[in-house]
């Protein structure tokens, strides 16, 4: 009988290699395109910030991201950023199509960059085979700037559900004569099961077997309305897809294409990307505030094996039981929040929504000291929910935000109270009202600290003078 002696390189194994869940990852895929690039970037608060996400992106497959080239001005700041990013990302501008861009005006935003793109755009719902002959005639202009330019070409067939095989034949056909380097199959309304995913790439490499090696290469972009972001793109992969396009987000959106962490942990990645995904996956977290919530429910689960059956629930809490408390920065650039929830204390570090969060509570203050002063009222006597509302255009002034930004911000703030409160039983508290172009901060119980002092106090509503609060 022979000794059986274990392979050493066994034992020391990745942990990765060893999940049996993942899928192996297909030779076909080739990278990402990243979403709403530029809301991350303004995301942060230093160039240090900006940098170490640059160099997450580029370690977790992120190849390309893509622009809007808007006639007001394109985001120059950003492509600066790219230009001294060490990874070479490929920068796609999504074109109108009808464009006024001269070829020099473009030449002159892009100069440094040597990796650009145009996306070019037509959707094909409820577009007969004779208008999208037409069409696709007209973006022949822009695929030959293009051309001039040196830059490759994207060709996105937008609501990709509703093709018929004569609109992909005419599609495909145009991409092959218009050397598009990119075709993207985009399905942002989540009609597609991954049966329907399968069904589509199938038709088109049955049309053109060999476009896989002369065509231009396959890209999938998901909607997850309902959910099945994630089984699309898989199944998108496994038809040969070489790009599939994520946001750039912790957590799944109805709204979005799926987050790139969580597509990417699908798959065994080797050591090196499986590391620069966790650095990504970290950076994500404290761009967002949330600690990202892994699809792997079996911690979940054992928790809640682990719980006695008997144990009683927790006493019920309502919004009235917490208190918001800022503390800001004598020059206001640095915002920390803390909730306090009974005897709890939960710490939402020091973010960039939270200056919005501020500017709300500063706001209600100063509009109940203006209706105290203008009618001699006790604060009793003030409706508090007539109070603090402020116009979005007014926000977006005093914060030096366009609306995307801003919208990126209420919804990061949104979402890291929301998680944090889970926790305590408070899983139905909304911190902000909104009516029709107003918000305003909903929150009964707040303290303003400038440094280490205290500034502001409201309690049940009402803004203490410092006497009362001591």
């Amino acid at each position: 009988m022979h000794a059986y002696y274990p392979d050493p390189a066994l034992n020391n194994a990745p942990p990765h290699l060893c999940d049996w869940n993942r899928l192996a990852l297909m030779p076909s895929f080739s990278g990402v395109v990243a979403h709403a690039f530029d809301a991350l970037v303004h995301s942060c608060s230093s160039q240090e910030e900006v940098t170490q996400g640059l160099n997450a992106m580029a370690q977790s497959r992120v190849t390309d991201v893509l622009l809007n080239l808007e006639p007001s001005g394109a985001p120059q700041e950003l492509l600066h950023l790219l230009q001294r990013h060490q990874a070479p990302v490929r920068i796609w501008f999504n074109l109108p199509t009808s464009p006024n861009w001269q070829e020099q005006q473009l030449l002159d935003l892009t100069t440094g960059h040597p990796h650009c793109g145009l996306n070019l755009q037509v959707d094909l719902a409820d577009c007969a085979a004779t208008r999208l002959h037409s069409e696709l005639q007209r973006l022949e202009s822009v695929c030959q700037l293009g051309r001039r330019l040196g830059w490759p070409l994207r060709l996105t067939l937008s609501r990709i559900a509703t093709a018929s095989h004569e609109q992909l034949q005419l599609c495909r056909t145009f991409a092959l004569q218009q050397q598009f380097a990119r075709l993207t199959l985009s399905d942002e309304a989540s009609q597609l099961t991954a049966l329907g995913v399968c069904n589509i790439f199938a038709a088109l490499q049955s049309q053109a077997p060999s476009m896989a090696a002369v065509g231009p290469q396959l890209e999938f972009l998901a909607g997850n309305a309902h959910g099945q972001g994630l089984a699309n793109v898989i199944a998108a992969l496994k038809s040969g897809a070489s790009h599939i396009h994520c946001s750039l987000a912790g957590c799944l959106e109805q709204d979005q294409p799926p987050p790139l962490v969580a597509v990417l942990e699908q798959f065994s990645l080797p050591a090196a990307q499986q590391a620069g995904l966790n650095r990504y996956r970290d950076f994500l977290s404290q761009r967002d505030g949330l600690a990202y919530r892994s699809l792997d429910t079996s911690a979940e689960s054992r928790r809640a094996l682990a719980s006695p059956a008997d144990q009683p629930s927790p006493t019920a809490l309502s919004g009235d039981d917490l208190r918001f408390v800022f503390r800001v920065s004598s020059d206001d650039w640095h915002v920390r929040l803390c909730i306090e929830v009974g005897d709890t204390e939960l710490d939402l570090g020091e973010r960039v929504h939270h200056y919005l969060l501020l500017l709300l509570a500063r706001e209600y203050c100063q509009q109940q000291q203006t209706q105290i002063q203008r009618k001699d009222l006790h604060p009793s006597e003030i409706d508090p929910l007539s109070l603090g509302w402020l116009e979005r255009e007014e926000l977006h002034r005093m914060i030096g935000d366009n609306e995307a930004q801003f919208n990126v911000k209420l919804c990061r703030a949104v979402k890291q109270i929301g998680h944090a409160l889970q926790s305590v039983g408070l899983d139905s508290f909304k911190p902000i009202s909104t009516r029709v172009g107003s918000i305003r901060l909903d929150v009964a119980n707040f303290l303003i600290f400038k440094d280490s002092k205290l500034q502001l106090e409201v309690r049940d509503w009402s803004l203490l003078t410092p006497e009362q609060g001591l």
